[in-house]
């Protein structure tokens, strides 16, 4: 299978969370702090096809659908985005329909 890349989309993930006031500054919550993985993997396709200047195909023999991937441009790989869980406050105040747990 190959993986059509675009070099000139990049892919973001949330590599951590930050506990912080609400924007009405009424109330905290947790937000997602974001950083760039990479370039795009825009595809996956069986066959290649013509495609613009500022994109390239590259081998892939994952299981993962392209809007989970990103190509690592220092590594020449493509990898999955992983993102960073939830702090477990956060979870426990869903569940505790927005409390905080103390």
């Amino acid at each position: 299978m190959k993986a059509l890349i675009s070099l000139n989309e990049k892919v973001s993930y949330i590599s951590s969370w930050e506990y912080t006031q609400t924007n009405d500054g009424k109330g905290m919550e947790y937000r997602p702090i974001t950083s760039i993985a990479g370039a795009r993997v825009v595809q996956l396709s069986d066959q290649e096809f013509d495609i613009s200047a500022q994109m390239f195909w590259k081998e892939y023999n994952g299981t993962n659908e392209s809007h989970r991937l990103y190509y690592d441009v220092s590594s020449d790989s493509i990898l999955d985005i992983v993102d960073a869980n939830p702090p477990i406050e956060m979870t426990e105040e869903k569940q505790n329909n927005g409390v905080k747990p103390t």
